[in-house]
């Protein structure tokens, strides 16, 4: 058993179709599901599972000789071209069956680890005393993050080091109409963009979860971090938020001091300098795009805009783009608060986001190179020094706390694949590098979560599966240390044209 190859976990149930399923496509996690009456493993089921299998090695023209013990339904075996079948005898299956040889029990061991880290989450988020249940599907996930995550077959290989890219927690709109009912300062006093107190009590809250997830990593000493916010206040306190819940043992809230640049010298966030009529460029050629009605009549985007404009006092102005990204971003994040939403915005929702989706999206697409080049590149050097041993300190963990623009970048910058994923508020990316024990060799594993759901759920990790590695979250350190450091940012960052952002340079501050 050289390691060197891993199947994707069988998980059979009662139901074919059960109600918390319903809902997902299967083929996008990483498990194969299958179901009987009894739960359990039949000579069909096994057979269709070894015959995807068998296919598989006949596309890469390998054969393998497969050890089965007499406890499994024997399929037909020669319908398999590429897998040889060898029963192993009955009076020696306790001594040299090899799935016996640890894997089993560490298997069951981090399963049953992941599984009551969820159950402790559910218990803090819950309001009542009920015990927390979770359906087949959270416990699905679970085991086949134990499985495809916490497991080796020849010892585990060491995870040395983790870099988080972060999303600050929830924040107050950053404008605000002149006059409206609903989006208004007053429910947010510690001033526009600034983290409300819910903000603060999540970024606490998360900062747990991620020490439970990397125990190894994250065990209470303050020189295994460092720590990187953008100059924006609400990533340096929510920065802070994190680190006092790992790092302080006080019960009163003290903030941990991280690094900021300057106001106008960051040049991870590097477009300061693109006015708001600028970036309003960006929806050109899509105000005329049908969306679906307000009143039953035919709708634009520039209908909607300008019903939006109303509704929010603004009908002496123009409906600039970006402005009304800006106001509907801030209506979007009421319901963080649990704060009631425009009556006008909630009957006409429908319409409205998919406005809100598109001026996401054309916005995004204009801001990425902006968040992502020199974030990448200083991500970059950030994994070859601590991969090469050198760093004075924070050794064991690197956190990046940025904006819903960076992640998109850093995603976008992985896998243009990943350029539709949008990260709530405490949305992050996680890469976990590791050192192979058999040749010292470096590789990263990738994660993300989506964040905080509006109910005050943080959503687990996910992996982000790369089309280049194979359709797994596993790539070589240097192969993605190349795709940051000479990211696909690179020709847009360094033409010309875009040259008004002058402050970026490679002196700019970090």
């Amino acid at each position: 058993m050289a390691g060197s190859d891993k199947r994707e976990l069988l998980i059979i149930g009662h139901s074919v179709e059960p109600i918390c399923i319903s809902d997902f496509k299967l083929e996008n996690f990483q498990f194969s599901f299958f179901a009987n009456n009894n739960a359990r493993i039949t000579t069909p089921i096994f057979g269709s599972w070894l015959a995807a299998w068998d296919e598989e090695l006949q596309r890469v023209g390998r054969r393998i000789l497969l050890l089965v013990d007499d406890c499994i339904p024997r399929p037909h075996v020669e319908s398999f071209k590429n897998i040889v079948f060898e029963l192993l005898p009955t009076n020696a299956i306790a001594k040299i069956q090899p799935l016996s040889l640890g894997v089993i029990d560490y298997f069951k061991t981090s399963f049953s680890a992941r599984l009551q880290e969820s159950l402790n989450q559910a218990i803090e988020q819950s309001s009542t005393r009920a015990s927390p249940e979770l359906n087949l599907m959270q416990a699905a996930l679970i085991a086949a993050d134990s499985w495809n995550n916490d497991m080796s077959f020849t010892g585990r290989d060491e995870l040395k080091s983790l870099f988080v890219i972060a999303r600050h927690s929830i924040r107050a709109p950053i404008f605000y109409p002149p006059h409206d009912e609903f989006l208004n300062p007053k429910p947010f006093s510690r001033g526009p963009g600034y983290l409300t107190q819910k903000g603060i009590d999540s970024a606490v809250r998360v900062g747990k979860i991620w020490k439970r997830w990397y125990p190894d990593l994250i065990t209470g000493n303050a020189r295994e971090v460092w720590a990187r916010s953008s100059e924006s206040y609400r990533c340096a306190e929510t920065a802070q938020s994190i680190l006092y819940s790992i790092y302080t043992t006080e019960s009163h809230y003290q903030p941990i001091s991280v690094i900021v640049p300057p106001s106008n010298t960051d040049k991870y966030t590097s477009s300061n300098s693109l006015s708001d009529e600028e970036l309003s460029k960006c929806m050109d050629g899509y105000y005329g795009i049908q969306v679906k009605s307000i009143g039953g009549k035919p709708t634009t985007v520039a209908d909607v805009l300008r019903f939006v404009a109303e509704k929010l006092g603004l009908a002496d102005r123009s409906a600039d783009a970006f402005d009304m990204f800006i106001y509907l971003d801030g209506i979007e994040s009421l319901r963080y608060e649990n704060l009631e939403q425009p009556p006008w915005y909630t009957s006409n929702k429908e319409s409205i986001d998919e406005v809100y989706g598109i001026l996401y999206d054309r916005i995004t697409s204009t801001l990425r190179p902006y968040y992502g080049y020199f974030l990448l590149r200083g991500l970059a050097d950030r994994m070859k020094l601590l991969k090469d041993g050198k760093p004075p300190y924070g050794d064991k963990w690197s956190l990046f706390l940025e904006h819903d623009f960076s992640i998109s970048a850093t995603l976008s910058g992985l896998d243009q694949g990943f350029e539709k994923l949008k990260a709530n508020f405490l949305g992050a990316v996680f890469f976990e590098m590791y050192q192979r024990k058999t040749d010292g060799s470096h590789y990263m594993k990738l994660f993300w979560s989506r964040g905080l759901q509006s109910n005050g759920t943080y959503c687990e990790k996910e992996p982000l599966n790369l089309k280049g590695s194979n359709g797994t979250n596993e790539i070589a350190f240097d192969d993605l240390w190349a795709k940051f450091r000479n990211n696909v940012f690179e020709d847009y960052m360094t033409d010309s044209k875009h040259a008004l952002i002058g402050y970026t340079g490679e002196d700019a501050l970090v």
